[in-house]
């Protein structure tokens, strides 16, 4: 009986743990063996909860991913270093990383990154989102990239403004562009 109890404390603990956050499977039974409960247990209770789809390390994986790389701006070298932490093996880590940089729009996300960061240097900027685990490659083009979109659209803006100034005696009725009609 007493062993019985044991695994149901054990397994209401896991899933406790499931419901603050999704965890890998290493994670869960590091977590479970950490509080006391055997590895055998825990294992038992991982493997369970595996069949009925509530521990899932693609699962797991593919949203860690996405969460660094859109929230915390943080790069595949830096999520692959994390998911091997998690006890993720080499294949399952590529593959995710390969479907979540398909996936994530990183001009966007870069572009945020250098908003954040305004005043700073682009080789700065550069720098920071190296050290996040980006490739040097891929920082410098998306940077380009951005920056260039974000001077047309200064440009576009600049001129829009000129050109609605210039022509903007045939939208008021203040008269005449000389100021010396009458007005009505």
């Amino acid at each position: 009986m007493d062993q019985k109890n044991n695994f149901e404390k054990a397994r209401s603990y896991a899933l406790r743990l499931l419901k603050t956050r999704i965890r890998s499977e290493r994670e869960l039974v590091e977590r479970m063996e950490r509080k006391g409960y055997s590895k055998e247990v825990s294992e038992k209770i991982a493997s369970d909860l595996k069949r009925v789809g509530l521990l899932d390390d693609r699962r797991f994986a593919k949203l860690f991913a996405l969460d660094e790389i859109e929230l915390k701006c943080k790069g595949p070298w830096y999520i692959k270093h994390k998911l091997k932490m998690f006890g993720l093996n080499d294949e399952l880590i590529s593959q995710t990383l390969d479907e979540v940089m398909e996936e994530v729009d990183l001009k966007k996300v870069f572009a945020h990154f250098v908003r954040s960061h305004h005043g700073k240097s682009r080789d700065k900027i550069a720098e920071g989102l190296i050290r996040r685990g980006f490739d040097s490659h891929t920082v410098h083009e998306m940077l380009l990239e951005i920056l260039d979109d974000w001077r047309f659209d200064n440009e576009s803006r600049t001129d829009a403004h000129t050109d609605i100034r210039s022509h903007s005696h045939t939208c008021s009725d203040n008269g005449p562009p000389d100021g010396q009609g009458k007005r009505t």
